[in-house]
């Protein structure tokens, strides 16, 4: 009797043990999808996965109506290439169970949904800043600042750097010949030219005793193209802006175009400026100028001798003030009339007629200050 005893308690603890592994099989099953192992060619896997995607389709079809997302059907059409990869997958997940699983898992990458070419948008846009300053990842497009637009063509430091020459900007506009070329001998009747003449007297670099240029001492001695340029880079800029062009390669001689040039290339070699491409031809006797980008207001354009054309040896510097009604104008020093406008395409006439040989870009730092 004893003996039957045990007997029975030994198969009700197996039947509960039964019991328990079965309880914890069921359990087992809830998982979510990328809990699950990876796909076995194995023909009682492949059943129950059926039997498992049938399961998920009755869900959704069983799903309350107003539960559905309709945006997903409403959505762009590039969303269209989703559900049909979707489709293509569910049809290669029903292809021959002879397949290998590294070949079903190759298929099933490949039919995701392509990523879209589109960038990345940058966490601050161009021009998306009010007040264009300069920071936080802000970069102003090349027409805030620096290039020849409606806006700044006028209003800008070289413009400035003219008018404080003694230029009279404001008899120029008013008489409505801003931006029509003038021949040069025509100019000082106007009553616009500045008193400082053509000489080379001075080295750009003088000041008063309050810092700033001492355009009285240049009405006296005069300025030449480069000079000009030492006055307008090495003076105006720091003393009158608060422009810090220190880091800048200074000429060896500051009334040297040639130096001028040699420094260009410099600030070339050191990172501040860049060349830009151009294409110069002779047509009718006038130069037909034609740069590989839009030159930034402010940048040196040097000239050589027309007839030498064996070498790019500089003889001419100036500044470049925009493009306007047909013409390339430039600030500089070339003749009796001291500072003026002056026109790329009319550099070939009259006496020491210039040819183009290079284009230094405004060094990036200054540009910045100018859109401030």
């Amino acid at each position: 009797m004893k003996f039957n005893n045990v007997k029975m308690w030994r198969k009700a603890l197996c039947l509960l043990l039964v019991t328990l592994f079965a309880v914890s099989a069921l359990a087992g099953c809830n998982k979510n999808d990328d809990d699950l192992p990876p796909y076995t060619d194995d023909s009682s896997a492949e059943s129950s996965k059926e039997s498992s995607a049938v399961s998920f389709e009755s869900s959704i079809i069983s799903t309350p109506e107003s539960s559905v997302d309709f945006s997903v059907i409403e959505s762009s059409e590039g969303d269209s290439s989703v559900v049909e990869s979707s489709q293509e997958e569910s049809s290669e997940i029903e292809s021959s169970s002879a397949e290998s699983s590294e070949d079903e898992s190759s298929t099933v990458e490949s039919s995701q949904p392509e990523e879209s070419s589109k960038p990345d948008e940058p966490d601050i846009e161009i021009n998306q800043n009010p007040d264009k300053s300069w920071g936080n990842g802000y970069r102003p497009s090349p027409f805030d600042y620096g290039y020849p637009t409606p806006e700044n063509i006028e209003n800008n430091i070289f413009w400035d750097s003219l008018v404080y020459t003694g230029y009279n900007m404001d008899k120029h506009i008013a008489d409505g010949l801003m931006w029509e070329y003038i021949l040069a001998g025509s100019k000082a009747e106007k009553g616009w030219l500045s008193k400082i003449g053509y000489a080379g007297g001075s080295l750009g670099y003088e000041t008063t005793a309050e810092g700033k240029p001492d355009i009285e001492f240049f009405e006296k001695h005069g300025l030449v193209c480069a000079s000009y340029l030492a006055y307008v880079y090495f003076n105006y800029l720091p003393n009158v802006c608060g422009i810090d062009t220190s880091v800048l390669e200074k000429p060896t001689l500051s009334y040297s175009a040639n130096d001028w040039y040699i420094a260009c290339k410099k600030w070339v070699e050191d990172g501040y400026s860049r060349t830009i491409d151009f294409k110069a031809t002779k047509v009718s006797g006038f130069i037909k100028y034609e740069p590989a980008e839009e030159i930034p207001i402010g940048s040196i354009l040097c000239f050589r001798d027309v007839t030498n054309t064996t070498s790019n040896f500089c003889r001419h510097v100036c500044i470049y003030a925009g493009y306007k009604n047909g013409y390339h104008w430039v600030y500089h020093v070339g003749n009796d009339n001291g500072p003026e406008f002056c026109a790329v395409e009319r550099m070939t006439f009259g006496e020491g007629a210039q040819w183009p040989t290079a284009i230094f870009a405004t060094p990036d730092f200054i540009l910045e200050a100018m859109n401030k």
